[in-house]
């Protein structure tokens, strides 16, 4: 039986440009291993000299060999004439001796100027991190001012009237300007003085419970003047006041009325009563405002501010059944009485006796539309016999 062979394969037509080829791609390999090799061998040198430069103490041994040498040179001329170094090899040691001293010289300047440097540089680095530290917290703070104020509304639109009063209680507890911001933003004119009467009746559980919010605001405003008043003084309060009681009392002007033209309220007996209550802290408001006021001199620009209100529950047409009526009429007696004695700031109210409260009722309405100056007179006729003042 035959063994199978084997044919060889043909060999290629174009053999010398092969090996052509292959010449080019073996130079090209080298080629790439060199440039390899000299990158490798230059981060060493660079290394090696950024250690040299860095670290100066090799060169100071080197500095004392080259010192020793240049002795044992120069020693050799206390020998015999015929053992005397020659002139080159002097030069030459001190030459190496100087090259080592100027180096040493120069590295130990480069070291220090290096972490001389970094001594600088860190507290900036530290400047720098602070900064932006701050403008983290900044950020943070904004963004809490934000939840606060989501907070603060989610407590006073809902839940029961307890959780409410505590709200209220701390918001009179915090800063002043974050106070005025939460009331600068819920009383605007446009909200109040798009209600008429006939929105009212047909949305009036909206318009009570509106003004049931409102009424918490009012509250926790009205025991911030005093606490505000112990810490900077009646001056400053009442700047700081001023645009805030401005904005309430726009806002009252058309909410007021409204509300003492209403013949009823809603099946939910915590809405009518937060609502009576906002009429009610309205009063508490006024009084609290006046005292500032009489406190800082400012009598003319507390009349400017409540002159809106209450030359619109002058025009309104009350109906003196109503709860709303005679909470009003209630609490705008205790600012007419106020209004004629005049207590400062801080001061504990005064005991009236029952036999000078008429007396004092009409001088305090007196003072009221002297300082309102009415433009409609008859309303007001009419709003004193309302108020039932003599």
């Amino acid at each position: 039986m035959s063994k199978p062979t084997f044919d060889a394969p043909p060999p290629p037509a174009d053999l010398d440009g092969l090996r052509r080829e292959n010449q080019a791609l073996r130079k090209e390999v080298e080629r790439f291993r060199q440039s390899e090799a000299k990158a490798a061998e230059r981060k060493k040198r660079i290394a090696k000299a950024a250690g040299s430069m860095l670290l100066p103490v090799f060169d100071r041994q080197r500095v004392v060999r080259s010192f020793m040498a240049l002795i044992e040179t120069v020693a050799g001329f206390a020998g015999p004439r015929e053992a005397w170094p020659t002139r080159d090899d002097v030069i030459n040691d001190g030459k190496l001796f100087a090259v080592a001293f100027m180096r040493f010289v120069v590295k130990r300047r480069v070291f220090m100027f290096v972490f001389s440097l970094l001594a600088f540089s860190v507290p900036g680095l530290q400047l720098y991190v602070a900064l932006k530290q701050n403008e983290i917290i900044e950020n943070q703070n904004k963004y809490f001012d934000i939840q606060v104020y989501d907070t603060v509304t989610r407590a006073i639109t809902s839940g029961d009237t307890t959780a409410k009063q505590i709200t209220t209680a701390l918001l009179a507890r915090e800063d002043f300007d974050l106070l005025n911001g939460i009331i600068a933003q819920v009383f605007t004119t446009e909200a109040s003085g798009a209600f008429s009467s006939q929105d009212v009746g047909r949305s009036q559980g909206l318009f009570l419970r509106e003004s049931a919010a409102r009424g918490h605001l009012v509250a926790a405003l009205t025991q911030a003047i005093e606490r505000r008043g112990e810490h900077v003084g009646a001056n400053k309060t009442w700047a700081e006041l001023e645009p805030t009681l401005r904005a309430v009392m726009v806002d009252a002007s058309y909410r007021v009325p409204q509300l003492l033209r209403a013949s009823g309220g809603v099946d939910d007996p915590s809405i009518n009563h937060e609502a009576l209550r906002y009429v009610f802290n309205l009063g508490l408001l006024v009084r609290k405002s006046w005292a500032c006021a009489v406190s800082a001199s400012e009598d003319k620009r507390f009349f400017a501010a409540v002159a809106g209100y209450f030359n619109g529950a002058a025009q309104a047409r009350t109906s003196s059944d109503t709860q709303f009526h005679t909470v009003f009429v209630s609490g705008t007696q205790e600012v007419l009485l106020d209004l004629a004695e005049r207590p400062g700031l801080g001061e504990a109210p005064k005991k009236t006796p029952d036999d000078k409260v008429p007396q004092l009722l009409a001088k305090g309405f007196q003072t009221l539309r002297q300082g309102v100056a009415p433009k409609n007179a008859a309303a007001w006729d009419n709003f004193k016999r309302t108020l039932e003042v003599p």
